[in-house]
């Protein structure tokens, strides 16, 4: 049986960073596999286009999306990702922002944690 869990997630990104971020995502597209669109609509067995990486991916907020989905911990947890939205948040209006109106079961940690330890 299969349970669903709804993730809030909120990250920041420095306006510097962002071309690394859209560059990243791209690089990952390319390796993963295009995707095609339809070139007409209207036809049901028309012919089909690759869409380019930068088509795919025109910005950061697309970018970020495809770098959580693209994330092989979850793939080999076996957590499967079924949705993913992202909008810009102005400072004020985050959960973050504002943690006296919000009750977090599982607050977050604010240290830093090493990704990988040294078996040394």
């Amino acid at each position: 049986m299969k349970k669903s869990y709804r993730l809030i997630l909120e990250v920041d990104l420095d306006e510097a960073d962002e071309p690394n971020a859209i560059r990243v995502a791209r690089e990952h597209f390319r390796r993963t596999g295009p995707a095609s669109t339809p070139v007409n609509w209207n036809r049901i067995a028309g012919k089909w286009r690759k869409i380019t990486a930068r088509e795919w991916i025109p910005d950061a907020e697309i970018a970020i999306m495809e770098l959580v989905d693209a994330n092989d911990l979850l793939d080999a947890a076996g957590v499967e990702v079924t949705s993913i939205s992202c909008v810009e948040v102005r400072p004020e209006t985050t959960v973050l922002g504002k943690p006296s109106n919000l009750e977090l079961k599982h607050p977050i940690r604010g240290e830093v944690t090493p990704l990988r330890r040294s078996l040394t």
